[in-house]
């Protein structure tokens, strides 16, 4: 099922769920993660809702099913995915600045002696990549050639990456149509790197945690943080960490929920911000292209969903033990964080908040 597949029946889950008309008190929030809990579906989960000025956190649970530690704001998850609204981020700062173009063809980012994808005598071009219509398959083939399916990502290089793509045929057309591609985005940002001469964990760090105050938000948790991370969870079953290599992009990034609360207000209001260029160029929607549903677009990493109550950009994630959930609606000015540590999907919690009604 495609990701945005299930936000969308997520969404109308939590339409049904909340049908009455009167406005989410924080009673009413702090049941649902409850809830959540309380029935097995997730180990620990906090959330966070932006209106204007204020913020207001909720948790529940604890960081692991061994521990009698509760989550907090700031506990550390991995929020899989969502590491892809940064991916597109990183383009958009570097385009602006004329370090790289959102049209270039990838073909003059690539090592010598491998030949980029193409079809048709066309070249994917990095906007491509970003909106998941490159026309390259969700997966590497060669991912799980000697992966440990327990952190599948971990020893995929880029020597493997750029071996697979070495003359690999594409399917379709490229942009002849939408198809979620962790491949894709993940390639994006190697050859952002490559581009920049640096790795990708420190053009993130550099260009936009370090801008934003997003210190606890990385590839690699630091050890003095180390006490703050939540184990993953497939129902109760602890699992362990995921951990990327070349495909970092698409995936990679640990946060808390007071960090990503920092980016959220970042995109709704980021008139004092270095970043604010890039975010506007990620949000236009001059930019955007079609998905497979009628009512969600993809501008430069962002999903876009039209509801009954607003205009919704978001973004979800999941790794093997976490899901994630980030959106806002620009026009009310609300935005949601949602985090877990355990498999089952957050988006139903995370398109009920961003909507504000019961």
């Amino acid at each position: 099922m495609s990701t945005i597949t299930c936000v969308l029946l997520s969404l109308a889950s939590a339409m049904a769920a909340t049908g009455a008309d009167g406005k989410l008190t924080q009673a009413d929030v702090q049941h649902l993660l409850n809830d959540h809990v309380q029935s097995g579906t997730t180990v620990g989960m906090s959330a966070a809702i932006i209106e204007g000025d204020d913020v207001q956190y909720f948790n529940a649970g604890k960081c692991a099913y061994s521990s009698d530690k509760p989550v907090t704001e700031s506990t550390i998850y991995e929020i899989g995915s969502i590491t892809k609204v940064f991916t597109a981020l990183l383009l958009a700062d570097m385009a602006n600045k004329a370090e790289v173009g959102l049209d270039d063809a990838i073909d003059g980012y690539f090592p010598n002696g491998i030949t980029p994808p193409k079809r048709d005598g066309k070249s994917i071009t990095l906007r491509n990549l970003a909106q998941h219509a490159s026309s390259l398959p969700r997966l590497p083939g060669n991912l799980f050639n000697d992966a440990n399916m327990l952190d599948p990502y971990a020893k995929y290089t880029s020597d493997k990456l750029f071996a697979f793509l070495d003359g690999y045929e594409l399917p379709r057309a490229i942009g002849s149509g939408y198809e979620y591609s962790n491949l894709g985005v993940g390639l994006l940002g190697e050859l952002l790197a490559r581009r920049a001469h640096s790795d990708y964990p420190s053009l993130v760090r550099t260009r936009i945690c370090d801008l934003l105050g997003m210190s606890d938000t990385s590839f690699e948790v630091p050890a003095a943080s180390q006490d703050r991370v939540a184990t993953g969870h497939v129902g109760v079953a602890e699992v362990p960490a995921w951990h990327m290599d070349a495909l970092a992009g698409c995936g990679g990034l640990h946060s808390t929920c007071t960090d990503l609360v920092r980016f959220i207000r970042a995109q709704m209001n980021c008139n004092e911000s270095p970043l604010c260029p890039a975010i506007r160029t990620c949000l236009d929607r001059t930019n955007e292209f079609a998905t497979n549903s009628a009512r969600t677009t993809v501008t430069l990493g962002w999903h876009v969903t039209e509801t009954k109550s607003g205009t919704v950009y978001w973004h979800n994630g999941g790794t093997g033990g976490f899901r994630s959930f980030v959106g806002f609606d620009r026009e009310r000015k609300r935005g949601v964080v949602v985090l877990s540590n355990s498999k089952s999907s957050v988006d139903d919690i995370g398109m009920t908040l961003v909507k504000g009604t019961q």
